[in-house]
């Protein structure tokens, strides 16, 4: 695995693949491809990192990565993990690249802060059982920054595609507040045939969508199942606590 803590790092026309390293000490470790916390800055171009046994991506805290033209698949717990960011982070910037065939969820945003994703296609997520659930998603954002226009959540010109639940999920845990951080330009969400994967298209839920959020969805066949789900759908929430800081279990 390549940990960064404090470092700036370039990747280009690279792969990082196959990492299964056992968790020793930290859960930061453990078959995640690349890890990036403490101010590291990761900037990645035209690379791959692929079938990992866990998490092919994480930032956590101040750590920020710029990805273009990238392709992250077959990792066996979320393409790209976040978790931590400081209120005003910025935390991800992710553009022209494929999202594909990972397990449980292609992104996943946890209390995450300063993400923008253009031109970009999250698909093929597969499922994986947590707890009661069957899960498998796009891209899930779960926090109360979500609720801060000050710490935004940007999509623009991004399509979910054949995702074994849902497309997008974003989850304010409040239950009332305008999800403010939330941005669409041109967002898509496709199904290739009647038998592909998928349940739910776009889910604001323990939350409020802001005025005209869903306007800029460009395609959704599954609209009419969003708008009839009363219960909120379980994400990946549980945290271990280590040293004082919280990381995702």
């Amino acid at each position: 695995a390549l940990f960064l803590a404090g470092a700036t790092f370039t990747l280009r026309d690279s792969t990082i693949e196959g990492i299964s390293t056992a968790t020793i000490g930290t859960i930061l470790y453990g078959g995640r491809g690349i890890i990036a916390t403490s101010g590291a800055a990761l900037d990645i171009a035209h690379s791959t990192v692929r079938d990992c046994s866990s998490i092919g991506l994480l930032l956590d805290g101040t750590g920020h990565a710029t990805i273009a033209g990238a392709t992250i698949a077959g990792n066996a717990l979320t393409g790209i993990w976040l978790q931590n960011g400081p209120a005003g982070g910025d935390q991800l910037t992710l553009t022209g690249s494929t999202i594909t065939d990972n397990r449980a969820a292609g992104i996943a945003l946890f209390r995450s802060c300063g993400v923008t994703i253009s031109d970009t296609r999250i698909e093929k997520t597969t499922s994986a059982q947590w707890h009661d659930a069957l899960i498998g998603d796009g891209l899930t954002a779960y926090g109360n920054g979500l609720a801060d226009g000050g710490c935004p959540l940007t999509l623009a010109r991004v399509t979910f595609a054949d995702n074994f639940r849902a497309g997008l999920i974003a989850d304010g845990i409040e239950g009332s507040a305008a999800l403010a951080g939330l941005s669409f330009s041109q967002v898509t969400v496709e199904r290739s045939a009647a038998e592909a994967p998928g349940k739910y298209g776009i889910i604001i839920q323990n939350g409020i969508a802001p005025s005209g959020l869903m306007t800029a969805v460009t395609a959704n066949p599954f609209a009419a199942a969003d708008a009839a789900l009363d219960t909120p759908l379980t994400l990946i929430t549980e945290e271990q606590e280590l040293n004082g800081t919280k990381y995702h279990r």
